[in-house]
C-alpha cells in the first residue's frame, strides 16, 4: 500500500473519531450549562466560604448564616489611652447579602456562549474569590463615632484676625486639631469581619491644620493693611444696620489665596429672611423702595474700595443706578444675588485677609497682607457728563381734573470715570482707569387729576 492510499485510510478514520469527540464534548458542555443554571459556578467563594455548585436561594441562606455569624465577632478597637471592643454588626457594619450574591452568580454568566463556557470551566479548575459588598447602616455608625470620638478627636482652632478703632491688628491664637479617619476605620472593621486573623485595630488618625495659624500671619504679614475704607451708615436705622451687620460677618476673615477670585454673593449668600436679613430700603430702577437686605450694598461697596486702595484686581463690578450717598461716584458696587456681584482676584505672590469692623456711625472693610514694590494708592473721580431730568406726569384719578401735585423730585443723571493712581518705591508711580459709570437722569413727577367734579357731585347726590 502506498504512503498515499495509507494517508486517505487514516483520514477516513480520524473524521469520524474527531466528529465524535467534538460530539461529547459540545454535549458534555451543553449538559454542564444546563446543570449550572441557577446555581453559583463551581469554585466561586466568598470570603473563603465555598459556594459553588449551590442553588440561589441555598447560596443565600447560606451566606446569610455565615455572615451573620461573623459580625458579630468582637474586635478591639485601640489608640494611646483608649481601648474599645466593638461588635461591628452592631455598630451599623452590615453585608449585603443580595448584592454580594448577585456578584458571585455573574461569574461565568458575561460574553458569548464559548466565552462563557471557558471561563467557567477556568473558574471551575482554578477557584474565584468574591468579595463581599457592604451596605452599611450610617446613621447607627456616625452614632459609634460620635461615642468613640471623645478623647481622640479635637477640634482646629483658627487665628481670628481683628482690625481694632485705630487700626491695630491683634489675633488670637490657633490650636492644631485631631480626628479619626473613618472612611479608613470603616474599611478596617469591613475586613475584619472576615479574617479572623484580626483581633486588634489601631485607630487611624490624621492631624487637621486649622484654616490660619500665627505662624501663616507672620510669613504672610497679614497683621499689615494693604488696603482698606470706611463709609458711615445710621445707627438708627435698625433693621438696616443689622443687615449691614451679617454681611459684614459674612466676608470677615475669607482668606483668599494667589490667583484665587473672591465672589461678593458667594460668600454672603441670598439675601432671604431665612437667612436673617431684614427689610430696609434699597435702590432698583432708580428708586428707593423697601427690600430684603437693603444695606448689603454697602459693604460691597466699601469692600470695593478697600480693594482698590489695597492694589488688588478687580475682576467685576457695576454701579448703582442712583448715585450713592456715602461714596463719591464711581466708587459704588451694587450686588443682588444671583444676578449682579462684585469680584475680586488676588494678585499678589501670598494670601490676603479681608477683615470687617462695625463701629457706628462707621463701618470699615480692609485687605491685610504682603506689599510688593508699590507704597501708597490714590483715586481720582471725573465728571464727563450731565444728563438734564425730564417730567413725567401720572393720571391719578383721585384728584379732580386740573389739579397737579408733585409726586418725587427730578434727579440729574452723570457720567463718569474713576482712575486709580499707583505709586511705586522707586519714585515711579501708574494711573489707570478702572471704571465709567452712568447713573441715569431720574424724571421729577406729578399727579394729575382725572376726576370729573360734576360725576362726583352728582354720585354723591345719588348717595
Amino acid at each position: 500500500m502506498s504512503w498515499l492510499q495509507k494517508s486517505a485510510v487514516s483520514w477516513r478514520v480520524s473524521v469520524p473519531v474527531v466528529f465524535a469527540a467534538f460530539f461529547v464534548s459540545l454535549l458534555v458542555s451543553t449538559l454542564f450549562v444546563a446543570w449550572t443554571n441557577g446555581r453559583i459556578m463551581p469554585g466561586v467563594t466568598v470570603t473563603g466560604q465555598p459556594i459553588g455548585g449551590m442553588m440561589l436561594p441555598e447560596a443565600g441562606r447560606y451566606l446569610a448564616r455565615y455572615a451573620e455569624k461573623a459580625q458579630h465577632r468582637k474586635i478591639m478597637l485601640s489608640y494611646p489611652g483608649k481601648r474599645v471592643s466593638v461588635i461591628p454588626g452592631a455598630i451599623g457594619i452590615q453585608t449585603d447579602v443580595r448584592a454580594t450574591l448577585r456578584r458571585a452568580y455573574r461569574v461565568g454568566r458575561n460574553g458569548s456562549f464559548f466565552e462563557r463556557l471557558a471561563e467557567r470551566w477556568r473558574v471551575r479548575k482554578h477557584g474565584r474569590e468574591i468579595a463581599p459588598v457592604f451596605k452599611n447602616n450610617q446613621a447607627t455608625l456616625d452614632t459609634f463615632f460620635r461615642y468613640l470620638e471623645p478623647g481622640i478627636a479635637i477640634e482646629p482652632i483658627r487665628s481670628v484676625v481683628t482690625l481694632g478703632a485705630d487700626d491695630q491688628v491683634t489675633y488670637t491664637g490657633s490650636r492644631v486639631g485631631r480626628s479619626i479617619v473613618r472612611d479608613a476605620l470603616i474599611l478596617q472593621l469591613q475586613q475584619a469581619v472576615y479574617q479572623t486573623s484580626i483581633h486588634e485595630i489601631a485607630i487611624p488618625v490624621k492631624t487637621e491644620v486649622p484654616a490660619l495659624t500665627e505662624a501663616q500671619i507672620g510669613a504672610w504679614q497679614l497683621d499689615r493693611i494693604l488696603g482698606s475704607f470706611t463709609t458711615h451708615f445710621n445707627p438708627t436705622n435698625v433693621d438696616r444696620t443689622h443687615n449691614l451687620e451679617l454681611a459684614l460677618n459674612a466676608i470677615n476673615n475669607v482668606l483668599v489665596y494667589p490667583g484665587q477670585k473672591f465672589s461678593f454673593n458667594d460668600r454672603v449668600g441670598p439675601r432671604v429672611p431665612a437667612s436673617g436679613y431684614k427689610e430696609a430700603p434699597v435702590v432698583f430702577l432708580g428708586k428707593l423702595v423697601p427690600g430684603v437686605g437693603g444695606g448689603v450694598c454697602q459693604v460691597s461697596t466699601t469692600l470695593y474700595n478697600a480693594v482698590l486702595m489695597g492694589n488688588l484686581k478687580v475682576t467685576r463690578r457695576i454701579n448703582h443706578s442712583l448715585p450713592s450717598a456715602y461714596v463719591p461716584m464711581g466708587q459704588d458696587a451694587t450686588v443682588s444675588y444671583g444676578n449682579i456681584d462684585f469680584v475680586f482676584e488676588n494678585n499678589y505672590p501670598t494670601p490676603v485677609l479681608v477683615v470687617t469692623r462695625l463701629i457706628p456711625p462707621n463701618l470699615t472693610v480692609a485687605v491685610l497682607g504682603k506689599k510688593t514694590n508699590w507704597e501708597t494708592v490714590a483715586l481720582e473721580t471725573n465728571l464727563l457728563e450731565t444728563y438734564p431730568f425730564s417730567t413725567k406726569e401720572i393720571p391719578d384719578p383721585s384728584l379732580r381734573s386740573g389739579e397737579r401735585v408733585k409726586a418725587s423730585p427730578g434727579v440729574k443723571g452723570y457720567k463718569v470715570e474713576l482712575w486709580r493712581s499707583i505709586f511705586y518705591s522707586d519714585g515711579t508711580s501708574k494711573r489707570q482707569r478702572e471704571n465709567v459709570s452712568i447713573y441715569p437722569a431720574q424724571p421729577e413727577e406729578y399727579k394729575v387729576g382725572t376726576k370729573d367734579g360734576k360725576v362726583e357731585k352728582a354720585a354723591n347726590t345719588v348717595q
